[in-house]
């Protein structure tokens, strides 16, 4: 949610995951000893969201 004059409004935030980027993410974790890439989201400041999605792609053999 983010603030716009006196009301509150949802902005949708997007993954897109294309090809290119599943391999360079399944290589990142690989290199980060399988740690997930780490996304985080917040909501205004005064209405106190915070939301951390958490991404990991593995390349299958």
């Amino acid at each position: 949610m983010r603030g716009y004059s006196d009301d509150y409004r949802f902005r949708p935030q997007v993954l897109i995951l294309t090809y290119d980027e599943a391999l360079r993410m399944a290589v990142q974790s690989a290199q980060g000893s399988g740690k997930p890439a780490t996304i985080v989201y917040a909501d205004a400041p005064e209405l106190g969201g915070h939301y951390t999605l958490y991404v990991q792609v593995e390349q299958m053999p």
